[in-house]
């Protein structure tokens, strides 16, 4: 599931290491722009393809699907100069790749949407979350100012125990916290992170 999926982009990044993507949107005209370029390069619907949809969790939704993998990236607010791909091809291995292609900073309880996505998971499936690295520049609070379109709730980034937190509550475990990448924007030296939990589940009597 490519979460909050836009046109595709990382979508296109990653199928080579995916048996299918899901892409989700709330912009049914981001939803149709998605589809027309996987129309276009003549991928097949059940390979890839797009829905317009607020997810929250109920089985009804996505007609019950589950996923390998969850990834969460930055909005495209941060202009990362290399590709990310490299970064999280290496954490998700030979997963049969769904993703979620969205930006924690703009939601305001990235616990509830932690929730969510691990709802979405297989047993033994990763969320993968790409996001900026709280500073202790104050400055870089004003980095992703509001606009019409887009609410920031977040707009320091976030410490690592924040996402520890959120997974936690999600019940992720195997814990994991890595700098990916340093990015710049207005005038600032910004660092992107990559957070990574599992959906664990055990057999009666069994303790990890």
């Amino acid at each position: 599931m490519d979460f909050a999926c836009g046109t595709g982009l990382i979508s296109r990044e990653l199928a080579p290491y995916a048996k299918s993507i899901v892409g989700v949107d709330i912009s049914p005209g981001m939803v149709d722009q998605y589809n027309t370029r996987v129309s276009n390069q003549g991928i097949p619907r059940e390979e890839m393809h797009a829905v317009c949809a607020d997810l929250q969790g109920t089985a009804d939704e996505l007609d019950g699907g589950k996923f390998d993998l969850v990834v969460v990236r930055p909005s495209t607010q941060i202009r990362a100069p290399t590709s990310l791909t490299p970064h999280v091809s290496t954490l998700i291995g030979d997963l049969s790749a769904i993703q979620c292609a969205s930006s924690y900073h703009h939601f305001a309880s990235i616990n509830d949407v932690t929730r969510t996505l691990a709802f979405f998971l297989k047993p033994n499936g990763v969320l993968l979350v790409i996001d900026l690295l709280k500073s202790d520049d104050a400055e870089t609070e004003d980095i992703f100012p509001d606009h019409p379109h887009h609410v920031v709730a977040h707009k320091g980034g976030f410490k690592e125990d924040d996402l520890r937190t959120a997974f936690q509550e999600a019940g992720l475990t195997a814990f994991m916290f890595n700098d990916a990448m340093s990015v710049k924007r207005g005038g600032h030296d910004l660092k992107l992170f990559i957070a990574k939990g599992t959906k664990i589940i055990l057999a009666p009597g069994q303790i990890l």
